[in-house]
């Protein structure tokens, strides 16, 4: 348990220092109300829900999407569904050079992500799904679109 949340609470910490010592969360883009994105998966809120009070912290920069995928009763929710109700604001923050980075469980939760990845820049970019794909691969080769998984 947390061995894929780890690196992204690293990831996130560093980057939430380097914005606090350049003066940066009270400016720009921020401030715009325009966010780095965070989704994060986990069964239950209670219990399993690693690293709570961390994601305040972050607030002035980070916008923390949460999927619990057994808390309801009617459906599962999961990472890759906030990513597509995110849609526009994820091919936003592409288009500025954002990048990604998929931590977790091997299997199969990264190639769910990328599907949906694929499906919001068709959606909201009207790529084809071979040009999203392709759009996402170049990102992959260039480390932009980083998987760190285990299992």
């Amino acid at each position: 348990p947390g061995t894929g949340l780890s690196p992204c609470r690293s990831l996130a910490q560093d980057r939430h220092l380097k914005l606090s010592e350049a003066n940066l969360m009270s400016s720009g883009r921020f401030v715009a109300g325009r966010k780095d994105l965070l989704f994060l998966g986990f069964r239950h809120q209670k219990g399993d829900y690693l690293y709570s009070d961390d994601w305040e912290t972050f607030k002035p920069w980070l916008s923390v999407n949460i999927a619990f995928s057994r808390d309801h009763e009617d459906k599962k929710v999961y990472v890759q569904d906030l990513i597509e109700e995110n849609g526009k604001a994820v091919c936003d923050l592409l288009d500025l050079g954002a990048r990604i980075f998929v931590c977790g469980k091997a299997h199969p939760m990264p190639s769910q992500v990328f599907d949906s990845f694929v499906e919001v820049l068709e959606v909201h970019r009207k790529l084809s799904k071979e040009d999203a794909t392709n759009r996402l691969r170049m990102m992959q080769r260039s480390q932009r679109y980083i998987c760190d998984t285990w299992g």
